[in-house]
């Protein structure tokens, strides 16, 4: 350090000195090459796929100006990623570089390791701060969507359920109770789910006589009431109703229930949950999830047909529009088997013109009295 001082001479009849003089420090160091990994800005959760920006900060804290390079390495996959040109820094100047990470099925799930250094100087007088290192958590992917079906892991019943084989189901088949006191009981678990708000959807086989108008689904503690007698009714993914949106904090399951407290018999079949944002993108596949499977015959419309009391004891529960042998035929669903309508299914008045109207053009074989 040196001290620097300026004095001016008195000049005639000048009464004050104290001002001639002033005084200043002046540190001289030596030249030095010095230059820091300061910081790694990246998101510290990811979901494994994902194509993440990596932003590195260099800080020149020498009195030369440099060109320099950063590398940044993963581990444990021991990865390299692509280094982005050189820049010139001058001293006291910071400047950033920006690397894209792009994950993928062989990127391991959990914990890694981003490691930036700056390329090392001839002569650099600090190289422990050339490297820096940050952890990133990489995630498992969930879809768009979670269906948990009555049998599926996740779906816990008590005693007291029937299984009901029907085509019109989801996978075929759904779980049926007699309306009573609410301790048969069914849940649907949604495990891992990431926090966020979600739509909660559900879809049924509809009975208009027997079921209950009031089935009572709960979501996340709130309990909605659902009417069997009808279809599931949803404008934004067909065949399945709308429950409730609901907000999950990440942490547990996000847990469906019915049971039977209701006036009637209640179907547990299959549970939806989509993450909200999502609504838009499960739209445009409906075409595969939504309508109910292994139906492969079915090819345009479904349409409800009330349940008929024949001299057999059988309900039809809905009617598909679909071909056979190269002319349009209407089939009936009922408890065990797909047919073709018969006189003996002794429609109520009326409800074969509904189909007829509500499948224009069907070319219903055979023709009901």
């Amino acid at each position: 350090s040196f001290q620097l001082t300026a004095s001016a001479l008195a000049v005639t009849d000048e009464t004050d000195l104290a001002d001639n003089t002033a005084v200043t420090s002046v540190l001289v160091i030596e030249p030095t090459h010095d230059v820091a990994v300061t910081s790694i800005n990246v998101a510290p959760s990811i979901v494994r796929g994902e194509s993440v920006s990596v932003s590195v900060q260099v800080t020149n804290r020498g009195t030369y100006s440099e060109t320099v390079q950063v590398a940044l390495t993963e581990q444990p996959n021991n990865t390299s990623i692509a280094i982005p040109s050189a820049q010139t820094i001058a001293p006291g100047a910071t400047a950033t570089f920006v690397f894209t990470w792009t994950t993928g099925a062989s990127t391991s799930l959990g914990s890694h390791l981003l490691t930036a250094t700056v390329g090392t100087l001839s002569v650099d007088a600090n190289t422990a701060n050339n490297t820096l290192t940050t952890s990133v958590t990489v995630n498992d992917p969930l879809p768009l969507d979670l269906i948990i079906d009555d049998g599926d892991s996740g779906y816990v019943k008590t005693p007291g359920w029937s299984t009901i084989s029907n085509v019109a189901a989801y996978s075929s088949d759904y779980n049926s109770a007699g309306g009573g006191s609410g301790s048969v009981q069914a849940t649907w678990n949604f495990a891992g789910l990431p926090a966020g708000d979600y739509q909660v959807y559900a879809t049924w086989v509809s009975h208009p006589k027997k079921q209950a108008t009031n089935a009572p689904y709960s979501v996340s503690g709130s309990t909605v009431l659902v009417n069997q007698r009808l279809a599931p009714n949803g404008s934004q993914l067909p065949g399945w109703q709308l429950l409730t949106t609901t907000a999950f904090g990440g942490s547990g399951n996000l847990v469906v229930g019915l049971t039977n407290l209701a006036n009637g018999i209640v179907v547990a079949d299959a549970i939806r949950v989509v993450k909200v944002q999502s609504i838009a993108s499960v739209g445009q596949s409906l075409a595969a999830t939504s309508a109910p499977q292994n139906t492969s015959t079915v090819n345009t419309a479904t349409t409800p047909l009330a349940r008929q009391e024949g001299n057999k004891n059988f309900g039809v529960v809905d009617s598909y529009f679909t071909t056979l042998g190269g002319r349009n035929e209407v089939l009936m669903l009922d408890d065990s088997n797909v047919r073709r309508p018969s006189a003996s299914d002794k429609p109520l008045d009326g409800e074969w013109e509904q189909l007829q109207a509500a499948i224009p053009n069907a070319g219903l074989s055979p023709k009901l009295n």
